[in-house]
């Protein structure tokens, strides 16, 4: 049906082209070819007949129409080309608003998702941090997507492990001090007792 829509116009331009070229053709033979002959038979009496003359004047209305007829034809091609154009200017302006809208929502998705996944991963960060201030040992941050801030996590981990190992050595040398002042408590005790 697009094909036969867009080639129907163009027929009937070509019809009506055809038309007024057989209307043409049919003038020219029917009045000028015979005056043409009266002209080169030396008849001039024939060419100057007021019925010559009517016939000639008829003929040129006759060809006026049809010349104001392909004139509208054209014209209403024309317009109908226009209006066409029109229609696909008109879509292609709509194509290309919609298309923006949907890259600007599209984007706009993509900066939501990316600012939640971002803003979430630093309340992890701070949140562990928060444990470890508060003395949780063993809170840890855990594998981050994003690498700079998985990199800050890994960093707290390592500190909160070596935090851990030194409170556990020096809880273990309190220890170890502790029993070594009660070995020489013990020991001050025998040697009062001693002497």
């Amino acid at each position: 049906l697009g094909d036969t829509r867009r080639t129907d116009p163009v027929r009937q331009r070509n019809v009506r082209l055809s038309a007024v070229g057989a209307v043409s053709d049919a003038r020219y033979n029917k009045y000028a070819r015979v005056q043409i002959n009266h002209m080169q038979a030396s008849n001039f009496a024939g060419p100057r007949s007021e019925a010559s003359i009517l016939q000639g004047n008829d003929l040129f209305d006759q060809f006026r129409t049809a010349q104001a007829q392909r004139q509208e034809s054209i014209g209403q091609d024309l317009q109908g080309y226009q209006s066409q154009v029109d229609t696909i200017n008109i879509s292609l302006a709509a194509g290309a608003i919609v298309l923006f809208l949907a890259a600007n929502a599209a984007l706009l998705w993509l900066l939501r998702n990316f600012t939640g996944t971002l803003n979430t991963q630093v309340q992890r960060l701070t949140h562990t941090t928060q444990q470890l201030g508060q003395g949780e040992r063993t809170a840890r941050v855990d594998p981050l997507n994003f690498s700079d801030l998985d990199q800050v996590g890994q960093s707290i981990n390592s500190m909160a492990v070596a935090i851990q190992q030194h409170e556990d050595a020096a809880e273990e040398a309190m220890r170890t001090l502790e029993h070594q002042y009660t070995l020489v408590e013990r020991a001050q005790g025998e040697s009062r007792a001693i002497f």
